[in-house]
């Protein structure tokens, strides 16, 4: 096999994953908390859950990593 083949076979395994901005876990944890009187009280621990990324969200926006190569 030459390079140009090895090269054509390497497949992308790593993809950029965008994550959602800080408004739209917001507006998603509201939901959840709605659906809880709704459809059913464990919805109030997923909105909990939703609002406890948030930090995690706006530190990743904060202080982003170097991409290495």
């Amino acid at each position: 096999m030459s390079k140009k083949d090895k090269k054509k076979k390497k497949k992308k395994t790593e993809a950029v994953v965008k994550l959602p901005g800080p408004m739209r876990m917001i507006w998603g944890a509201l939901a959840a908390y709605y659906l809880r009187d709704v459809i059913h009280p464990a919805f109030t621990f997923i909105a909990v859950m939703i609002l406890m990324m948030l930090p995690v969200l706006i530190a990743d926006k904060l202080f982003p990593d170097k991409k290495v190569k």
